[in-house]
């Protein structure tokens, strides 16, 4: 399931103070969508894949550096990295 990683963190959600100061770079699916289709990932005609995927495994590693490893956000992001 890869609903907690498909829209921006809510930063009003008083359970993510402090979100910022431990995730640098914060990313979701909707992010790497947007950069899909705004020919971010674009060299040439062709899909930039390292950064493509670059993308793709940030999401997962931010979930896991600010979830513990008991949460379900945690345990996903390792399924699924």
């Amino acid at each position: 399931d890869y609903g907690f990683f498909e829209f921006p963190v809510d930063l009003s959600h008083p359970d993510l103070e402090g979100y910022l100061d431990i995730v640098e770079r914060p990313i979701c699916f909707k992010d790497v969508k947007t950069k899909l289709f705004d020919y971010e990932y674009d060299i040439e005609g062709e899909i930039e894949f390292e950064n493509f995927c670059g993308d793709i495994t940030l999401i997962f590693r931010n979930a896991m550096l600010f979830n513990r490893p008991d949460t379900i956000v945690h345990k996903e992001a390792r399924t699924l990295l």
